[in-house]
């Protein structure tokens, strides 16, 4: 049974400003997210960051995206944010926003 994958708004916002192959690219990897669940973990696609968050890592050309997601139900993840990656570090601006990110909607689901 494949899992759910949901995605913030700004999420797809930035996927969208991405050429056609690339949107491709980043689709391919969140339907492995879909079919293999936390399995993923045990692939080179994900890396734990902080937390119950999580990266997918995303290579196309010669360009590295990152999406960071959390397990946000049963069977399900919610990609909270999203962004290209410059250098061998994960950019801590992007991380410090997908981390708020989760945090606030764990609140909400909890209210």
């Amino acid at each position: 049974m494949k899992w759910r994958v949901i995605s913030v708004h700004d999420v797809q916002d930035f996927i969208e400003t991405l050429p056609e192959d690339g949107q491709h690219k980043v689709q391919w990897v969140e339907e492995r997210l879909e079919e293999l669940g936390l399995d993923i973990a045990r692939t080179d696609w994900a890396k734990h960051v902080e937390g119950d968050l999580w990266e997918l890592r995303v290579q196309w050309r010669r360009l590295f995206i990152r999406l960071f997601y959390y397990r946000s139900g049963d069977r399900e993840f919610t990609i909270v944010g999203a962004c290209k990656k410059k250098s061998n570090k994960t950019p801590r601006r992007e991380k410090e926003i997908a981390l708020e990110t989760m945090r606030r909607l764990k609140k909400q689901l909890r209210h």
